[in-house]
């Protein structure tokens, strides 16, 4: 134990001590835990970890910055191993939902490096379900779960991956107000109930809005290694699980355009 604390005050200093380098980013070759990532990471990975983030009209805000922020800490511990940016079909401004903020894409679909984790936040229901119908969107989503080591849903954005066929024949999650109708839409998919987030090969679901940041640090933790997730967790005094009772449903069922706690 007392090593362990020893070690955390060092990477703690040693954070501190990036991030006070007169602003300047240092890039380096990525390096990995390969006892951790043998199903993660392609064994000739060196570059940095590209991370994209798709974002469409009324894309839920934390289901965005909450795993994003979990990226951006820890690179102020690896010096910068991961190379975060955002996508989308235009580099015009997109109104989050609530229409509180407006955000810009680093890059549309076709200038857009390849990534190696990809990550699809959420919205209401009928937004994703509009952002997927639009032949841009869909094809991007579906080319890039196929090439990108790890596809990580958040919240609704599992209704994305559903709709393209991407999780048919898989295990999944979503939010729980919105389970029963993820298994009436999606009747090939296993849904797993009273968890945070679930992984089937190379896809990653995560369950409600800030489920998000629990999969971005499974991945920090396969990617760079456990103790790094642990420091991130306590940073963002964040206690991550896999496992999480699920409240239970509302007695009178949800349709689709009803009020609910994820509008």
């Amino acid at each position: 134990m007392k090593n362990l604390q020893k070690n955390i005050v060092l990477i703690l200093l040693f954070a501190v001590s990036i991030s006070c380098n007169n602003g300047k980013q240092e890039h380096h070759k990525a390096v990995f835990n390969k006892e951790n990532t043998k199903d993660f990471i392609p064994e000739n990975q060196t570059d940095r970890i590209k991370v994209a983030f798709l974002i469409y009209p009324e894309i839920a805000i934390l289901d965005m910055t909450g795993p994003m922020d979990a990226f951006i800490k820890i690179n102020r511990m690896t010096k910068n191993q991961y190379e975060v940016y955002t996508v989308s079909e235009t580099k015009d401004m997109i109104t989050t939902q609530g229409h509180i903020l407006e955000i810009r894409a680093d890059y549309v679909f076709e200038e857009a490096p390849k990534p190696d984790i990809f990550i699809i936040p959420g919205a209401k229901v009928d937004k994703v379900e509009a952002m997927v119908e639009k032949t841009v969107y869909a094809q991007y989503i579906q080319e890039t779960s196929a090439k990108a080591n790890i596809t990580m849903s958040v919240c609704t954005g599992s209704f994305a991956l559903g709709k393209l066929g991407i999780l048919d024949g898989k295990k999944a999650t979503t939010h729980w107000i919105l389970s029963n109708k993820f298994e009436d839409d999606f009747k090939k998919t296993e849904l797993v109930r009273n968890v945070r987030y679930v992984k089937d090969g190379n896809i990653i679901t995560t369950s409600g809005v800030t489920t998000g940041i629990d999969g971005a640090i499974a991945i920090i933790s396969k990617y760079s290694s456990p103790d790094f997730a642990a420091m991130i967790s306590r940073g963002l005094q964040y206690e991550t699980k896999s496992v999480d009772q699920w409240p239970k449903l509302p007695s009178k069922p949800m349709k689709h355009g009803d009020s609910s706690p994820i509008d």
